[in-house]
């Protein structure tokens, strides 16, 4: 077990050498856990080496004598690969294994910029957990459903769902401790804050404080309040407050959490620290650690970071003065993109840019 902690430990720190004579000391001295591989499959990701993590999924697959469906689906997302989830999904749509991971299908979709799509598998799933009654998965699956409206530039729709969200959640849980309640009321916010409506914004950020007041939320909870704080401060273009702020969020939240790699790199970015904010998104690989995370809206949040990370990217180095990267990165998303809903942003951008670089 020391093994395995110092090698998720180094890969954080991106020593993968370190990392590395970790996880494969931990397969020597335990060859038939299976825990070993999925620790290797992940720590293989977090460095940014694809083929010795899927061989770690394989090898963990060989000893348990079933697919690895989780590990499969987060490696796909991490990498970008949304062909690869549909192909899992089709092969196990029908088998019980499968129905943990049913959110995996839209959120491929969001990858490719399939919004309205990926919204309308969301629907289908939200129905089929209404007519069972079964809540809390129904509620989990607003949450994502809200997300990718936000992905696609649908703010006011995705408020309209964050706010089912909270009326559901209170009539049917009646509980005061409720993460899908409280990511509600953190999403809306943020998408009041992108869309300037700061009043709003500041309204949710309130709601925010006051359930952390009443209820027994953990210190994860208080992490959403100060991103939600940061998107405000952003909105205000005022990136050296918005970064202060940032850098004062704890250190397990800036490793896991998907919203402090947004407001992270969007500080540097607007501070036009271009390297800073380079450095936490490429490779993007490394930052697999947050997908994993199956709390309220991570996984889509995490999708939506994905989708457009090469944008960002390029964005980013075409700032900074490298035109061949952008090229690069502009290239890698409308291939990504290239099948996407009509009058995406981002997609007409990039083609606008590419042609003037």
């Amino acid at each position: 077990m020391v093994h395995n902690l110092a090698a998720y430990a180094y890969a954080l720190m991106g020593n993968s050498q370190k990392a590395e004579d970790h996880i494969k000391r931990y397969m020597e001295l335990e060859p038939d856990n299976s825990n070993v591989f999925d620790s290797g499959f992940e720590v293989y990701t977090m460095l940014s080496k694809p083929t010795q993590a899927l061989a770690y999924i394989e090898k963990g697959e060989q000893l348990s004598g079933r697919t690895w469906l989780s590990q499969r689906t987060r490696y796909y997302l991490t990498l970008g690969k949304p062909e690869g989830i549909q192909q899992l999904y089709q092969q196990f749509k029908d088998s019980a294994d499968y129905r943990s991971f049913q959110e995996m299908l839209p959120l491929s979709l969001v990858l490719q910029g399939k919004f309205k799509e990926a919204v309308r598998q969301f629907d289908i799933l939200i129905s089929r957990f209404e007519k069972n009654q079964k809540w809390n998965d129904v509620l989990f699956l607003q949450v994502h459903k809200g997300i990718t409206l936000m992905a696609g530039h649908q703010y006011p729709k995705a408020i309209d769902v964050f706010e089912k969200t909270i009326t559901v959640s209170q009539s049917k849980l009646q509980n005061r401790h409720n993460p899908c309640l409280f990511l509600s009321h953190y999403y809306a916010g943020v998408a009041e804050a992108r869309q300037n409506n700061l009043a709003n914004a500041q309204k949710k950020l309130l709601e925010l404080n006051r359930l952390l007041g009443e209820s027994s939320y953990d210190s994860r909870f208080k992490n959403f309040v100060q991103l939600l704080e940061v998107e405000i401060l952003l909105a205000n273009q005022k990136y050296q407050e918005a970064k202060s702020l940032t850098d004062a969020i704890g250190q397990l939240d800036k490793i896991f959490s998907v919203g402090y790699l947004h407001v992270s790199y969007t500080c540097d970015w607007g501070r036009q620290d271009f390297n800073s904010a380079l450095k936490s998104i490429v490779p993007f690989d490394k930052n697999y650690i947050r997908s994993a995370v199956f709390q309220g809206g991570d996984p889509a949040h995490f999708a939506w970071e994905r989708a457009f990370s090469d944008y960002t990217t390029a964005r980013i180095y075409e700032d900074a003065g490298n035109k061949k990267e952008a090229m690069k990165y502009y290239k890698i998303f409308l291939e990504r993109f290239k099948d996407s809903d009509h009058g995406i942003y981002e997609k007409e951008d990039a083609e606008k840019r590419i042609k003037d670089l």
